[in-house]
């Protein structure tokens, strides 16, 4: 049982386990952390807390960089969760939008344009959590200027070939792309995105989904070779006439593989220089239980390492 003797980390502890609750501590006993615990499992706690840890500031530090988040927002009374609220907690950790976007999309029920472009403004993926009425045309424009992938969440009726083409132009995001604007223009944006990406590839500039949509008779074994190296899997959509044993050999290059990702791939390798491909390409092979059943490649790059 909880007294007046008892140590901070005996409290600590009965919080902790549900054996007492904030409220029965005396006020030397109520330190940041016991009464940061409390508002994570006592329903009753915000009453016992200290005023001197009644502040935004405060409040939002421990919210930003504690567990049980959501949990501890929704304690807090309506009142005190104000738009200056939300503001100290985008000012403590503006990752939280993309990381626990739930927190803000609970600010949605009561505060209006000004929240909302304020929590837009921290992270334009906030556009993918609100109510598709308030993905507004400027904001949508916004969200894929900074990040193209969020054409993704922009409602079909919003989006233009030149919004397409703005997007496709620094991320060969084809898969977003409506089909009727599947147009020449942003097809030429798209593979000159990929065919002007710096080597070595940091990024994935284009990945299979955006792959598919590119019509045959746009590929070129330039562009073959890059897509290659950028997504492995989009090898079942390219010309198997345009693939060569170079282009199949450099795009395993250091690549660290398992035998169900090995499989998939070289079932797509042309058939008559596949084994070539096995036997030179430089890779590593992580092997997993029971894929030597699978897939047993002679005289694999890396293979020797493990």
């Amino acid at each position: 049982m909880i007294n007046e003797n008892s140590t901070q980390q005996e409290c600590f502890d009965a919080l902790r386990t549900e054996q007492c609750r904030l409220r029965d501590l005396s006020e030397d006993q109520k330190s940041e952390s016991c009464c940061r615990l409390a508002l994570c499992f006592d329903d009753q706690a915000w009453e016992a807390i200290p005023e001197r840890f009644k502040s935004h500031s405060v409040i939002a530090e421990w919210i930003a960089n504690g567990l049980y988040k959501e949990t501890m927002l929704r304690a807090l009374p309506e009142d005190f969760r104000s738009l200056d609220f939300f503001d100290a907690l985008l000012e403590r950790n503006p990752f939280l939008v993309s990381l626990n976007p739930e927190l803000f999309v609970m600010g949605l029920e009561f505060f209006g344009d000004e929240y909302i472009d304020k929590v837009l403004a921290a992270d334009k993926s906030f556009l993918a959590h609100l109510p598709e009425e308030l993905r507004t045309e400027a904001r949508c424009q916004a969200a894929v200027d900074q990040a193209p992938y969020l054409l993704e969440h922009v409602p079909e009726s919003l989006i233009t070939e030149a919004m397409c083409l703005k997007a496709v132009t620094r991320d060969a995001c084809l898969r977003f792309v409506p089909a009727h604007l599947l147009t020449d223009p942003v097809l030429d944006a798209a593979i000159h995105c990929v065919l002007s990406a710096k080597e070595p590839l940091t990024w994935v500039p284009i990945r299979d989904e955006d792959v598919a949509r590119i019509p045959k008779e746009r590929f070129t074994p330039e562009l073959c070779e890059r897509i290659l190296k950028s997504d492995l899997y989009a090898i079942k959509y390219l010309p198997t006439q345009m693939l060569t044993r170079t282009m199949c050999i450099d795009a395993l290059e250091g690549k660290e593989m398992m035998g169900f990702m090995l499989n998939e791939y070289f079932a797509y390798v042309p058939e008559h220089f596949r084994g070539e491909v096995k036997s030179k390409a430089n890779f590593i092979y992580h092997v997993q239980p029971g894929e030597f059943g699978d897939f047993e490649p002679p005289n694999l790059g890396g293979f020797d390492d493990l």
